[in-house]
């Protein structure tokens, strides 16, 4: 009997301490590497390749509501929430991918089974 309560434990402890492992989420994209770039779609492939739990990612709208991906309130010189996505749409980021949208990147993560969407909405976002 002690057997059978010290095994049921044990089978329990390993159980519960496999589950508790930590989770890697890659922050705003998998983008340390190369012909990567924060908040790209590239990064995107490159988290769920690398086997991340999720990707984070931060989004900003434009003055014309668009929902872009980028991490500060400026870009290129452009304060987001105030310029039209006209204005923004052929930046580039450093690996040459255009700034995306939110729903590019969506499209994008459908072919990134089980990675979950980590969003981060900026502030300003309303």
């Amino acid at each position: 009997m002690k057997k059978l309560i010290l095994t049921s434990f044990l089978f329990f402890f390993v159980g519960f301490a496999l589950m508790a492992q930590p989770k890697i989420i890659a922050h705003r994209g998998f983008w340390d590497k190369e012909n990567s770039a924060e908040n790209s779609i590239i990064s995107l492939y490159k988290a769920y390749e690398a086997g991340c739990y999720g990707v984070e990612f931060d989004v900003q709208i434009t003055s014309d509501g668009v929902l872009i991906l980028n991490h500060d309130d400026i870009l290129n010189g452009m304060v987001i929430q105030q310029t039209p996505y006209d204005k923004l749409r052929d930046i580039r980021l450093k690996n040459n991918e255009v700034i995306p949208t939110l729903g590019q990147y969506l499209v994008h993560a459908k072919n990134c089974p089980g990675i979950k969407l980590i969003m981060v909405k900026n502030r300003f976002l309303m």
